[in-house]
Protein backbone atom coordinates (compact mmCIF):
# COMPACT_ATOMS: atom_id res chain seq x y z
CA UNK A 1 0.00 0.00 0.00
CA UNK A 2 1.03 3.60 -0.47
CA UNK A 3 1.71 5.15 2.94
CA UNK A 4 3.39 8.51 3.55
CA UNK A 5 5.09 8.55 0.19
CA UNK A 6 6.34 4.96 0.25
CA UNK A 7 5.20 1.82 -1.50
CA UNK A 8 5.36 -1.59 0.14
CA UNK A 9 4.67 -5.00 -1.29
CA UNK A 10 1.43 -6.77 -0.49
CA UNK A 11 0.85 -10.28 -1.85
CA UNK A 12 -2.61 -11.18 -3.12
CA UNK A 13 -3.34 -14.89 -2.79
CA UNK A 14 -5.01 -16.51 -5.73
CA UNK A 15 -4.19 -15.86 -9.36
CA UNK A 16 -5.50 -13.36 -11.88
CA UNK A 17 -5.99 -10.12 -9.99
CA UNK A 18 -4.65 -7.86 -7.30
CA UNK A 19 -6.97 -5.44 -5.60
CA UNK A 20 -5.82 -1.85 -5.53
CA UNK A 21 -7.63 0.55 -3.23
CA UNK A 22 -9.07 0.61 0.23
CA UNK A 23 -12.29 -0.84 1.59
CA UNK A 24 -14.47 -3.80 0.73
CA UNK A 25 -15.65 -2.27 -2.56
CA UNK A 26 -12.16 -1.73 -3.96
CA UNK A 27 -11.95 -2.86 -7.56
CA UNK A 28 -9.15 -4.99 -8.97
CA UNK A 29 -6.54 -4.53 -11.65
CA UNK A 30 -5.72 -7.67 -13.65
CA UNK A 31 -2.17 -8.82 -13.10
CA UNK A 32 -2.19 -12.06 -15.08
CA UNK A 33 -1.63 -15.62 -13.99
CA UNK A 34 1.42 -16.96 -12.16
CA UNK A 35 4.15 -18.24 -14.50
CA UNK A 36 3.94 -21.89 -15.45
CA UNK A 37 6.48 -24.59 -14.59
CA UNK A 38 10.00 -23.61 -15.59
CA UNK A 39 9.10 -19.99 -16.29
CA UNK A 40 11.30 -17.19 -15.04
CA UNK A 41 9.16 -15.05 -12.71
CA UNK A 42 8.99 -11.34 -13.48
CA UNK A 43 11.46 -9.19 -11.61
CA UNK A 44 11.06 -5.76 -10.16
CA UNK A 45 12.57 -3.30 -12.67
CA UNK A 46 15.78 -1.28 -12.69
CA UNK A 47 17.57 2.08 -12.62
CA UNK A 48 15.71 5.30 -13.41
CA UNK A 49 18.42 7.85 -14.05
CA UNK A 50 19.65 6.79 -17.49
CA UNK A 51 22.53 9.23 -17.53
CA UNK A 52 23.87 7.81 -14.26
CA UNK A 53 23.39 4.15 -15.13
CA UNK A 54 26.22 1.69 -14.88
CA UNK A 55 26.30 -1.82 -16.38
CA UNK A 56 23.14 -3.56 -15.24
CA UNK A 57 23.42 -7.31 -14.72
CA UNK A 58 20.82 -8.94 -12.50
CA UNK A 59 18.96 -12.20 -12.18
CA UNK A 60 15.18 -12.14 -12.45
CA UNK A 61 13.54 -12.99 -9.15
CA UNK A 62 9.94 -13.40 -8.04
CA UNK A 63 8.23 -10.36 -6.59
CA UNK A 64 4.54 -9.60 -6.05
CA UNK A 65 3.14 -6.41 -7.56
CA UNK A 66 3.54 -3.37 -5.32
CA UNK A 67 0.16 -1.74 -5.05
CA UNK A 68 -0.89 1.84 -4.55
CA UNK A 69 -4.08 2.82 -2.79
CA UNK A 70 -4.11 6.05 -4.79
CA UNK A 71 -6.89 6.46 -7.34
CA UNK A 72 -10.53 5.63 -7.20
CA UNK A 73 -11.51 4.94 -10.80
CA UNK A 74 -11.82 1.71 -12.70
CA UNK A 75 -8.89 2.33 -15.04
CA UNK A 76 -5.51 0.79 -14.24
CA UNK A 77 -2.00 1.84 -15.08
CA UNK A 78 1.09 -0.27 -14.48
CA UNK A 79 4.70 0.76 -14.01
CA UNK A 80 7.85 -1.27 -14.57
CA UNK A 81 11.61 -0.89 -14.45
CA UNK A 82 13.83 -3.10 -16.55
CA UNK A 83 17.13 -3.45 -14.70
CA UNK A 84 16.41 -6.98 -13.50
CA UNK A 85 15.14 -8.16 -16.88
CA UNK A 86 16.26 -9.48 -20.19
CA UNK A 87 14.01 -8.45 -23.08
CA UNK A 88 12.36 -11.88 -22.88
CA UNK A 89 11.54 -11.72 -19.16
CA UNK A 90 10.48 -8.08 -19.54
CA UNK A 91 7.90 -9.09 -22.16
CA UNK A 92 6.83 -12.05 -20.04
CA UNK A 93 6.18 -9.77 -17.06
CA UNK A 94 4.14 -7.38 -19.20
CA UNK A 95 2.05 -10.07 -20.86
CA UNK A 96 1.52 -11.88 -17.56
CA UNK A 97 0.00 -8.69 -16.19
CA UNK A 98 -2.22 -8.03 -19.20
CA UNK A 99 -0.22 -5.01 -20.39
CA UNK A 100 -0.33 -4.40 -24.16
CA UNK A 101 1.55 -1.11 -24.49
CA UNK A 102 4.75 0.30 -23.00
CA UNK A 103 5.00 4.04 -22.42
CA UNK A 104 8.71 4.81 -22.19
CA UNK A 105 9.15 7.82 -19.90
CA UNK A 106 12.93 8.09 -20.11
CA UNK A 107 14.12 11.47 -21.28
CA UNK A 108 17.11 9.72 -22.87
CA UNK A 109 15.92 6.33 -24.22
CA UNK A 110 19.37 4.76 -24.39
CA UNK A 111 20.69 1.90 -22.30
CA UNK A 112 23.94 0.02 -21.84
CA UNK A 113 21.78 -3.01 -21.12
CA UNK A 114 21.34 -4.92 -24.40
CA UNK A 115 17.86 -4.71 -25.86
CA UNK A 116 16.60 -1.70 -23.94
CA UNK A 117 17.55 1.26 -26.09
CA UNK A 118 14.59 2.75 -27.92
CA UNK A 119 15.14 1.25 -31.38
CA UNK A 120 15.88 -2.31 -30.30
CA UNK A 121 13.25 -2.33 -27.55
CA UNK A 122 10.45 -0.99 -29.74
CA UNK A 123 11.27 -3.59 -32.41
CA UNK A 124 11.33 -6.41 -29.86
CA UNK A 125 8.03 -5.33 -28.35
CA UNK A 126 6.42 -5.07 -31.81
CA UNK A 127 7.55 -8.61 -32.64
CA UNK A 128 5.91 -9.75 -29.39
CA UNK A 129 2.65 -7.98 -30.28
CA UNK A 130 3.09 -5.11 -27.81
CA UNK A 131 2.88 -1.40 -28.51
CA UNK A 132 5.53 1.19 -27.68
CA UNK A 133 5.25 4.94 -27.19
CA UNK A 134 8.11 7.20 -26.15
CA UNK A 135 7.16 10.23 -24.05
CA UNK A 136 10.41 12.10 -23.30
CA UNK A 137 8.28 15.06 -22.19
CA UNK A 138 7.58 13.15 -18.99
CA UNK A 139 11.19 12.14 -18.46
CA UNK A 140 13.54 13.63 -15.89
CA UNK A 141 14.80 17.01 -17.13
CA UNK A 142 18.47 17.15 -18.11
CA UNK A 143 19.22 19.44 -15.16
CA UNK A 144 17.93 16.80 -12.74
CA UNK A 145 20.00 14.10 -14.42
CA UNK A 146 23.09 16.24 -13.96
CA UNK A 147 22.25 16.81 -10.31
CA UNK A 148 21.77 13.08 -9.85
CA UNK A 149 25.20 12.42 -11.33
CA UNK A 150 26.54 14.99 -8.88
CA UNK A 151 25.16 13.01 -5.95
CA UNK A 152 21.99 14.92 -5.12
CA UNK A 153 19.57 12.83 -3.01
CA UNK A 154 16.45 11.52 -4.70
CA UNK A 155 14.16 13.31 -2.24
CA UNK A 156 15.53 16.64 -3.47
CA UNK A 157 15.20 15.60 -7.12
CA UNK A 158 11.66 14.31 -6.52
CA UNK A 159 10.55 17.73 -5.27
CA UNK A 160 11.93 19.36 -8.41
CA UNK A 161 10.32 16.76 -10.67
CA UNK A 162 6.93 17.18 -9.01
CA UNK A 163 7.22 20.92 -9.54
CA UNK A 164 8.05 20.37 -13.22
CA UNK A 165 4.84 18.37 -13.70
CA UNK A 166 2.76 21.43 -12.83
CA UNK A 167 3.31 22.74 -16.35
CA UNK A 168 2.78 19.42 -18.12
CA UNK A 169 -0.98 19.02 -17.96
CA UNK A 170 -1.26 18.29 -21.68
CA UNK A 171 1.41 15.57 -21.47
CA UNK A 172 -0.31 13.98 -18.49
CA UNK A 173 -3.60 14.14 -20.41
CA UNK A 174 -1.96 12.31 -23.32
CA UNK A 175 -0.54 9.65 -21.00
CA UNK A 176 -4.00 9.24 -19.46
CA UNK A 177 -5.58 8.86 -22.90
CA UNK A 178 -3.01 6.23 -23.90
CA UNK A 179 -3.63 4.29 -20.70
CA UNK A 180 -7.40 4.33 -21.24
CA UNK A 181 -7.05 3.10 -24.83
CA UNK A 182 -4.91 0.09 -23.93
CA UNK A 183 -3.46 -1.42 -20.74
CA UNK A 184 -0.21 0.54 -20.40
CA UNK A 185 2.94 0.29 -18.30
CA UNK A 186 5.05 3.36 -17.62
CA UNK A 187 8.61 2.19 -18.17
CA UNK A 188 11.86 3.49 -16.82
CA UNK A 189 15.04 2.05 -15.36
CA UNK A 190 15.03 2.17 -11.56
CA UNK A 191 14.35 -1.00 -9.62
CA UNK A 192 12.27 0.69 -6.95
CA UNK A 193 9.47 3.11 -7.92
CA UNK A 194 10.24 5.00 -4.71
CA UNK A 195 13.57 5.96 -6.28
CA UNK A 196 12.14 6.65 -9.73
CA UNK A 197 10.23 9.48 -11.33
CA UNK A 198 7.73 6.94 -12.70
CA UNK A 199 6.44 6.55 -9.14
CA UNK A 200 5.73 10.28 -9.09
CA UNK A 201 4.05 10.02 -12.49
CA UNK A 202 1.91 7.20 -11.12
CA UNK A 203 0.80 9.49 -8.28
CA UNK A 204 -0.21 12.12 -10.85
CA UNK A 205 -2.23 9.58 -12.84
CA UNK A 206 -3.83 8.26 -9.65
CA UNK A 207 -5.13 11.76 -9.04
CA UNK A 208 -6.73 11.49 -12.47
CA UNK A 209 -8.67 8.40 -11.39
CA UNK A 210 -6.25 5.55 -12.18
CA UNK A 211 -5.41 2.61 -10.01
CA UNK A 212 -1.70 1.85 -9.97
CA UNK A 213 0.18 -1.45 -9.97
CA UNK A 214 3.98 -1.50 -9.82
CA UNK A 215 5.44 -4.60 -11.46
Amino acid sequence: MYVAGRFSAKRKKGNAAAAVGDGPDAKACPVGRPPGPGAVPPAVGGLFWAAAMGPAVATARPSPPRQSSLGGGGDCVWTIGYSGHTPATFVRALKGSGVTRVVDVRSVPLSRKPGFSKRSLSAYLAAAGLGYVHMPELGAPRELLQRKKGGAPFTELARSYRASLAGKGSDLARASALAREHPCALMCLEQDPNDCHRGILAEALARRGFRVVHL
